[in-house]
C-alpha cells in the first residue's frame, strides 16, 4: 500500500485533517462509475425488449423477465452482499462484483435463446447486488464526516442520472450496433472500473470479523419469497387471478415472506435489523422509496413497450421521448390515426 493510500484510509480517524485532493476525485469517480453500471441495466433493457422479442421468441409474459430477472436477484440478494463486504473486505468485493457482473453482460450479450438470457440476467443482478453497497460503503470508510457528504451527494446524483442516460443510450446502440452491444458493452468499462479501482483505492486493511455470519438463510427466504411473487403477478396476466398458476405462487412466496421475518426476528446476525424499522425517517424513506421505485420501473417498462409497439417510435426516439414526425407517413399501421402519435409528449 502507498503513502498516499495509507493517507486516504486515515482520512476518517477522528481529529485528522483532511484535504480533499485529485486522488478524492478521482476515487469518486470511480466509485460513481461503478454505481452506474448497476443503475443503468435497469432502465437500458426497457428501449430493447421489442427487438429482443421478436430475436428470441419471448412471449409477453417471459419479456418481463428480462427486467424482473435482474431486479429480483439484485433486490433479494443487497442485504446479503452487504454482509459480506462487511467481512470480507469492501474493496474486494467490489471487485468480485464487478468480475461477475462483465461475465454475465458477456455471456448474456451473446446468448443465443431467451432462457440464456433471462438467466444471465439474474447472475447480472447478482453481480449488481456486490458491488452496490460496496460503494457507498467505501464512501463511508474513505471520507470523513464533512467531505462525505460531499462525496455521497455525487454518489446519489450518478444513480439518478443513469436513469436517464440509460433511456438514451439504450436507444443508441439498439438502433446502431444492436441490442447485443447494450450487454457487451459493459465488459470494456467493467475493465476500466476494475483498473480504477486498483488504483484509486486503498487495499482492505481491517482484519475480517469472523465472529458474523452471512445469513443465508434469510437471503434465500427472502429471495424466494419475493420470486414467487413476481411470478405469480406475471402469471396473473395470462392465466387470471384464481387460476392455480397464479395462486401457488403468491402464497408460497407470502408464506416464505413471513418466515424470513420470523427468522429475522430470532437471527443473532439478522440481514434486516427491524430496530430500524422502528426510526421513523428510515421507516418512511424507505416506503417512498419503495413506492417510487415500484413506480417508476412499471411505468418504464409499459411506457417503452407502448411506445415502440403502438405509437411506432424507434428506439432512439423512445429513449429520447419524442418523436421524428416523418415517422408517422411510414408507420405500417394504417388503422392508427397519426394524431394518436402527435397526442404523446
Amino acid at each position: 500500500m502507498t503513502d498516499a493510500q495509507q493517507e486516504q484510509d486515515a482520512a476518517p480517524q477522528a481529529g485528522a485533517r483532511f484535504a480533499w485532493t485529485r486522488r478524492h476525485t478521482l476515487t469518486v469517480v470511480v466509485i460513481c462509475a461503478a454505481l452506474i453500471l448497476d443503475t443503468i441495466d435497469i432502465s437500458i433493457m426497457n428501449v430493447a425488449l421489442p427487438p429482443i422479442k421478436s430475436e428470441l421468441g419471448f412471449t409477453e409474459a417471459g419479456l418481463s423477465w428480462v427486467v424482473n430477472g435482474y431486479l429480483v436477484t439484485f433486490g433479494g440478494f443487497l442485504l446479503l452482499c452487504g454482509r459480506i463486504g462487511d467481512i470480507l473486505g469492501h474493496r474486494r468485493m467490489l471487485i468480485a462484483g464487478l468480475v461477475l457482473f462483465a461475465a454475465s453482460s458477456l455471456a448474456a450479450g451473446l446468448a443465443p435463446n431467451a432462457e440464456t438470457l433471462i438467466v444471465m440476467r439474474a447472475v447480472q443482478g447478482c453481480g449488481a447486488a456486490l458491488i452496490s453497497p460496496m460503494t457507498l460503503a467505501l464512501l463511508a470508510r474513505i471520507f470523513p464526516e464533512g467531505p462525505r457528504a460531499k462525496a455521497i451527494a455525487a454518489w446519489g446524483m450518478a444513480a439518478g442520472l443513469s436513469g436517464i442516460l440509460g433511456l438514451v443510450l439504450g436507444g443508441l446502440l439498439t438502433i446502431g450496433p444492436g441490442w447485443r452491444w447494450i450487454f457487451l458493452i459493459n465488459v470494456p468499462i467493467s475493465a476500466l472500473v476494475i483498473a480504477g479501482v486498483l488504483l484509486w483505492i486503498a487495499r482492505d486493511h481491517r482484519p475480517a470479523r469472523r465472529t458474523q455470519r452471512f445469513d443465508l438463510t434469510g437471503a434465500v427466504l427472502s429471495t424466494a419469497g419475493v420470486t414467487l411473487l413476481t411470478i405469480g403477478i406475471v402469471q396473473s396476466s395470462q392465466t387470471g387471478w384464481t387460476s392455480p398458476t397464479t395462486l401457488l405462487p403468491l402464497i408460497v412466496g407470502l408464506a416464505l415472506l413471513a418466515a424470513f421475518t420470523l427468522h429475522e426476528a430470532r437471527a443473532k446476525d439478522p440481514l434486516l435489523p427491524f430496530t430500524l424499522l422502528k426510526i421513523p425517517n428510515v421507516a418512511g424513506a424507505n416506503v417512498t422509496q419503495a413506492l417510487v421505485g415500484g413506480g417508476m420501473f412499471a411505468i418504464l417498462y409499459i411506457a417503452t413497450l407502448y411506445q415502440q409497439e403502438v405509437l411506432h417510435y424507434n428506439p432512439l426516439q423512445t429513449g429520447l421521448g419524442s418523436r421524428d414526425p416523418r415517422a408517422a407517413t411510414s408507420s405500417t399501421s394504417s388503422a392508427r390515426p397519426s394524431s394518436s402519435a402527435s397526442a404523446w409528449p
